[in-house]
């Protein structure tokens, strides 16, 4: 039986390195915790027979391959020679989507600065170029929303909607300083409670560890 671990524990964590997976992106492709596959990986526990047969289908191979003690005389596939897995991501491509989200929102702000160095070129009685930048925080966070909705956490969602309800509200506050607006701030309080309790919400399919065998 610690041999059968041991050969497990081992090839399971020589396929996710091959294929440049983390043990939290496997947990999650297996609907596990990250812990737990990192007791397999250490030998302390065994995946049921079901469960090792998810495994074995994630990674293209048979449940005898994840079971069998000479994978270094034959070698699985390496990530170059095999079909890439439709939901692994990779370090760079992560890096890649952080760099997309951030040149969205710097274009953003060019935009902003353009408007602002327009309404300088022609002045007024009122100075209100600023605005513009007041203006472009909120719209940043709907795109950083769009983009998080997409590559992002869930739990990222929450926080840039707080911010861009919060921001809109102060965004109108000061484009009517003239009026006094302070109360378009109560607004916010229930949004806030509305925001909160959808974080609460739990998704379908929580994750869970099994016991060690």
């Amino acid at each position: 039986m610690e041999e059968l671990k041991t050969n497990i524990a081992r090839n399971i964590m020589a396929l996710r390195k091959s294929w440049g997976m983390t043990q939290a992106e496997l947990a999650q492709r297996l609907n596990y915790t990250d812990k737990a596959v990192s007791k397999w990986e250490r030998a302390e526990s065994v995946p049921d027979v079901a469960t090792l047969k998810t495994v074995a289908d994630t990674f293209g191979v048979t449940v005898d391959d994840l079971l069998r003690d000479a994978i270094d005389d034959t070698p699985f596939a390496p990530f170059s020679e095999a079909a890439e897995l439709p939901d692994a991501e990779s370090a760079d491509k992560r890096a890649n989507r952080i760099v997309v989200a951030l040149i969205a929102v710097s274009v953003v702000w060019l935009v902003a600065t353009v408007v602002f160095v327009v309404m300088k070129l022609f002045p007024n009685d009122f100075d209100w170029g600023w605005v513009v930048y007041v203006y472009a925080f909120p719209v940043s966070c709907l795109v950083l929303l769009l983009f998080n909705m997409l590559w992002g956490k869930r739990l990222l969602n929450f926080v840039i909607l707080s911010l861009l309800t919060w921001s809109i509200l102060f965004a109108v506050y000061i484009s009517m300083l003239w009026l006094d607006l302070r109360s378009i701030f109560l607004l916010g309080i229930p949004a806030q409670i509305i925001i909160i309790l959808w974080a609460c919400l739990r998704p379908v399919g929580k994750k869970r560890e099994k016991r060690p065998q």
